[in-house]
């Protein structure tokens, strides 16, 4: 079998490719045949070969730059930085258009409007997601969802990780909660490799060289938004 991301070709029954940490079954494929180790089908010496590509798969994955929470962090905030403000904007056009008197009262409350802008959010991202394989703060960032098949989310798991992400991951948008959620997102991707939205989902986060110019923009992009929205709001 081949690893998804550097081509290596490694022997049948490795799970992991150990240069990288990649994946190289899916998970109900892995559950076979670690099961499978206790059976009579394998010899001693097959088993403990499998055994081994299994610890230093985990312990590569562990160890592999896929572990860069702080890269994922700033793929978020790209993504609200770029999103968020288009759709409080459109948000408010057709609230006003429609219900002047309830929108009127969602726009002076700053929560509200963040609140409500961050929920939709949801609904872009995941098509994004399943379609394009990217948010735009993902694809400047180079960071890539895909399952453990290598292959784009669907609408539905797409969907289905946002929700997790903002229920646990940043507790709704509410400023102290969300905050504690961070950390322990945070103290789970780096202790365990994975947070627990991807691992419930099925799902591998991997990286790719940033490069100087897209860490440039990226940096234009979260000073630049902001300090125009400030001096036009």
């Amino acid at each position: 079998m081949r690893c998804p991301k550097c081509k290596r070709v490694w022997e049948d029954g490795a799970i992991f490719c150990t240069e990288d940490g990649s994946r190289l079954v899916p998970n109900i494929e892995e559950k076979v045949i670690v099961q499978s180790l206790k059976s009579s089908e394998y010899d001693a010496q097959h088993n403990e070969e499998i055994k081994k590509n299994i610890e230093a798969g985990l312990q590569s994955r562990l160890n592999s730059e896929n572990i860069r929470p702080w890269v994922r962090y700033w793929a978020r905030l790209l993504d609200y930085i770029i999103g968020i403000p288009l759709i409080a904007f459109i948000v408010a056009v057709v609230g006003y258009a429609i219900l002047p008197s309830i929108t009127n009262d969602i726009v002076k409350n700053e929560f509200s409007i963040a609140f409500l802008s961050l929920t939709i959010w949801r609904f872009i991202e995941a098509p994004l997601l399943s379609s394009w394989g990217y948010t735009p703060g993902k694809w400047l960032l180079k960071v890539m969802v895909r399952d453990n098949d290598g292959n784009k989310l669907t609408y539905k798991k797409a969907l289905t990780r946002a929700v997790y992400v903002f229920v646990y991951g940043e507790a709704l948008g509410v400023p102290i909660a969300s905050m504690i959620t961070w950390i322990i997102a945070y103290g789970k991707l780096t202790s365990n490799g994975i947070t627990s939205w991807d691992r419930d989902g099925q799902i591998d986060v991997t990286h790719q060289k940033i490069g100087v110019f897209r860490a440039i923009v990226a940096i234009i992009v979260i000073i630049g938004i902001p300090a125009v929205l400030k001096l036009i709001i």
